[in-house]
């Protein structure tokens, strides 16, 4: 008699022992990680970065070297409306150009990136169309650890030594 009330008993054991086990073999939780939904807890995902550029240029030349600063606007996610200043160094044996952006929104928060780039002749022989492939480097208020990249592609009169463009790339925030 008392083994046949022992008997249901180890069932009932055993089943709580597979039902445990089974529990404990999910995913395994990192102990220093906080837990998901915790607050301060930021995402990590690359969003799309796009907009416009309109900007006038100073050019100086420097020996085999061309000099350009210039400043302008814009607008692009994750940005909205903003000013920008640039500037940039050209080896003019090679035609490669390198630089840096500072793209500051309306609320002063700033996003700064380095590129390198180059010209190609239009149609026009007083505009051309420059290609600049930038890499998000930080920035201030928001973006202070932005990561990324982006192409600005925008056209240079040399009549006006100014010019229209759009950026396309993509931004991460953490």
């Amino acid at each position: 008699m008392q083994n046949q009330v022992i008997r249901p008993f180890c069932h009932v054991i055993t089943v709580f022992a597979f039902a445990g086990l089974a529990a404990g073999c999910g995913e395994i939780a990192n102990p220093a990680a906080p837990p998901p939904g915790a607050s301060g807890l930021s995402l990590r995902a690359d969003v799309p970065l796009k907009g416009t550029v309109d900007g006038v240029y100073a050019v100086e030349f420097a020996g085999p070297t061309l000099l350009v600063t210039g400043q302008g606007t814009g607008n692009a996610t994750q940005l909205g409306r903003f000013t920008f200043e640039y500037d940039e160094r050209v080896d003019l044996a090679t035609g490669i150009g390198t630089g840096t952006y500072e793209l500051t929104a309306a609320n002063g928060d700033t996003l700064i990136a380095d590129w390198t780039g180059y010209g190609v002749p239009t149609d026009d022989a007083t505009v051309l169309r420059i290609i600049e492939n930038a890499t998000i480097t930080g920035g201030t208020g928001r973006f202070a650890t932005a990561s990324g990249a982006f192409t600005v592609e925008r056209l240079f009169s040399f009549v006006t030594n100014s010019g229209p463009g759009s950026l396309e790339g993509t931004i991460r925030l953490r």
